[in-house]
């Protein structure tokens, strides 16, 4: 575990270095725009702001906010190949924290998936700390096993077990952890990528769009995780090039470990310091269970808005129902989990199977609000309302399995 605080403690260092060496102009622009700084954080210590220039693209926006309301169409990640060599080899699958409700329908996906593929599946349950990741890859180690998945786990924190593995002929995955075009880390041999700038995007297009180009954004991030900081990176960008002058923004970081006591005060501390805040935008809408208390203690809940990302039941239940948060949140840019298992299990069929690695392997985005989030079930339910499931009929047939 000390090996992980050690990783937050080094991506907050980098996240702050980063904001001091191209974040000058954005301090000094946040200054121009609000008269204050906001350069201090009740949560974790690490906080930006930034202001934006130029005029807002409305049409722009607009037009990529209804493409990304469709639903969702499959998308081969690879060319066709013969997956029926790989038949009774057992992959194990290791999230990151088997408690975290996101990476339960992945395992059910990866288990359909595994079934389709005449594959056994092993799913490793854990608490997310680094002692049972090392167990766990010493596990799979000794059973032999084809293939590991790793679910949002830092390769190097588990290098020595991974190097090992991959001296006996395992294949070693990483799922959902780093953005399309990423690098694969060099001690693993494949990523199945997630489409976190797009989500990001559309996340700050949304406020945008509703605002008429008059975002003042509250960014919080929990920068432990690669695509935390590609999510920031897609939203300034996003605000720099397509919202303009009528644009500002601050972001507070908050790690896993402090989202339960850190983020309602952050934003209680955020309002108070810049009353013209209007809308949050956290790079995981579970935080928004901790976001919506802290809007709400400050009476702001008519003002202030929250857009985010992954489709989590309760947080499109929020939308579905504005009575159980008040109307705060407003948009949810989702991912079919079930899609996320067979996207994982295609890359390790690929790789037993001496074949290289999927070059587009990426998930898809469908963003839901009030206008379409009936589609995902009363209750709200997860992986639903994506779209019909062509996936299934699509993987068997690039596999060379299908009927």
């Amino acid at each position: 575990m000390q090996m992980l605080n050690d990783r937050r403690s080094s991506v907050g260092r980098m996240k702050r270095s980063m904001l001091l060496g191209a974040g000058g102009i954005v301090l000094a622009g946040v200054l121009a725009a609000c008269g204050s700084s906001t350069s201090s954080s009740a949560a974790s210590g690490s906080s930006a702001a930034g202001s934006t220039g130029g005029g807002a693209n409305l049409a722009l926006v607009k037009s990529q906010l209804t493409a990304a309301m469709k639903p969702t169409t499959f998308v081969a990640p690879g060319p066709a190949f013969n997956a029926s060599v790989d038949a009774g080899k057992t992959v194990f699958n290791m999230p990151s924290d088997s408690a975290d409700p996101f990476y339960t329908p992945i395992s059910q996906g990866m288990q359909q998936a595994a079934t389709a593929a005449h594959l056994k599946l092993i799913t490793y349950a854990n608490q997310g700390t680094t002692s049972e990741w090392v167990q766990g890859m010493d596990q799979a180690i000794a059973q032999h096993v084809g293939a590991i998945v790793l679910g949002g786990i830092n390769p190097n924190v588990i290098a020595p077990q991974i190097a090992q593995a991959e001296a006996d002929h395992i294949v070693v995955e990483e799922s959902h952890e780093y953005q399309e075009g990423a690098a694969t880390p060099s001690n693993l041999q494949a990523n199945s990528y997630g489409a976190f700038a797009q989500a990001a995007q559309l996340m700050a297009d949304y406020a945008i769009e509703k605002t008429g180009g008059h975002v003042h954004a509250l960014i919080i991030t929990d920068n432990a995780y690669p695509n935390s900081l590609t999510m920031y990176d897609s939203m300034v960008k996003t605000f720099r090039t397509e919202c303009g002058s009528g644009c500002t923004f601050t972001s507070v970081d908050v790690p896993i470990t402090n989202w339960a006591s850190g983020i309602q005060p952050a934003v209680e501390s955020a309002l108070t310091s810049n009353p013209s805040i209007n809308w949050v935008l956290p790079v995981y809408d579970s935080m928004s269970e901790y976001i919506v208390p802290g809007i709400q203690a400050k009476g702001d809940a008519s003002k202030v808005s929250v857009a985010s990302y992954n489709g989590t039941p309760f947080v499109l239940k929020y939308i579905e129902d504005p009575a159980s948060d008040g109307g705060i949140v407003k948009m949810d840019a989702g991912e079919n989990p079930a899609l996320i298992g067979w996207q994982a299990i295609d890359q390790v069929l690929r790789l037993m199977a001496g074949k290289p690695p999927a070059p587009n392997d990426t998930t898809q985005i469908r963003v839901f609000d009030s206008s379409n989030v009936s589609l995902t079930g009363n209750p709200p339910q997860l992986g639903v309302g994506y779209g019909p499931n062509s996936y299934i009929t699509g993987f068997e047939k690039l596999w060379g399995l299908a009927a």
